[in-house]
């Protein structure tokens, strides 16, 4: 990937990425809390998005030569914002 095509690429992450968490603020929200309650057994809960930002991020040069469904992918996300 050239140096130039980077910016876009992160301001489209960081649309995406305010756009998920204004979708699902309030369903955010309650996870924090049931992460963060005492005695909670899901207290490793905000690891998980980092280590699968980590793996992602490894895996970042088999992945840029992926080719992406764009019209499944986004039949899977029309659906899933369906159900949320």
């Amino acid at each position: 990937m050239k140096r130039r095509a980077i910016a876009p690429v992160v301001a489209a992450a960081l649309v995406a990425a305010l756009a998920f968490g204004t979708i699902f603020q309030s369903t955010l929200a309650g996870l924090w809390l049931r992460w963060t309650e005492e005695g909670s057994a899901f207290g490793h809960g905000p690891l998980v998005p980092l280590v699968a930002t980590w793996m992602l991020w490894r895996r970042r040069g088999v992945l840029s030569g992926a080719r992406a469904p764009a019209w499944g992918f986004l039949v899977a996300v029309a659906g899933a914002l369906l159900l949320h």
